[in-house]
């Protein structure tokens, strides 16, 4: 009978030991790990991580692109300084990469937005956001579907974009604008965002990506996906031609409820 209560005892003792484990495990877990990175994080010395409790190492790349709008220097370090901290930057074998539009397209004098599948030629992609994407980047992507066989197997999602409205549409898994009815009025075609107001979506965006396999389906529930990236204080609607009255399937505008 002693000997049942010992043998009873030392098995809660496991039992509670384990528990700690696996609950220590998952406070300190990256949001989309693999069980074995959780793992790892715990057991390997701190001296072996850069600031592990926010990013691991990663082989794969989130590349953003900045475009018009948002290339501005000031910006661009903002924006890197929030992903880098988040994400880790490639740089650092951390997860997102950086092009900056034009400077980072430039072959001698000549900018060339279609240098985007050289650029990007070494890397192993998980995701590409594109902010205010230039003319002609629809043919850049048309130029790097075809390093992949004709499909991209990763996400790509443009922001106020400056490229053809159909190509960015064709190029990309959806396209974002902000609805203003001052732009409708005056009949501009870009809804923008203030670039600070910005910095959200892209963490978001770059966040949803890691929860990607890939790219997203042009389906009904693609507009539930991209309202959760916009997030609750943003409402998100499918974009109305105003000529056609056509409502596009991949192309979408938010308002701001506080608006």
């Amino acid at each position: 009978m002693r000997m049942k209560k010992i043998f009873k005892i030392i098995l809660l003792f496991c039992a509670a030991v384990l528990q700690s484990g696996f609950i220590s495990c998952k406070k300190g877990q990256i949001v989309d790990a693999k069980s074995e990175d959780c793992f790892s994080l715990n057991v390997k010395k701190s001296s072996e991580w850069t600031d592990c409790s926010k990013w691991l190492y990663s082989h794969k790349k989130i590349c953003v692109v900045f475009g018009y709008g948002y290339n501005e220097s000031s910006f661009v370090k903002m924006a890197k300084a929030v992903l880098g901290s988040k994400f880790g930057m490639a740089e650092e074998n951390g997860l997102v990469k950086c092009l900056i539009f034009p400077e980072d397209f430039k072959t001698g004098v000549r900018t060339k937005v279609t240098n985007l599948a050289d650029i990007l030629a070494d890397d192993e992609l998980e995701g590409l956001l594109l902010l205010g994407a230039p003319e002609n980047m629809h043919s850049a992507l048309s130029i790097l579907r075809s390093r992949y066989g004709g499909v991209l197997p990763f996400p790509v999602f443009s922001f106020f974009p400056q490229d053809d409205v159909l190509g960015s549409e064709w190029s990309s898994d959806f396209v974002l604008e902000k609805f203003s009815v001052q732009n409708i009025l005056n009949d501009e075609e870009q809804h923008s965002l203030n670039p600070e107001n910005v910095l959200p979506l892209i963490e978001n965006a770059v966040l949803y990506m890691t929860f990607l396999e890939g790219p997203l389906a042009s389906d009904s529930d693609l507009i539930i996906h991209v309202q959760r990236i916009c997030g609750a204080s943003r409402k998100v609607s499918h974009f109305v031609d105003p000529e056609s009255g056509l409502r596009s399937v991949n192309h979408f505008v938010f308002q701001e409820l506080s608006e």
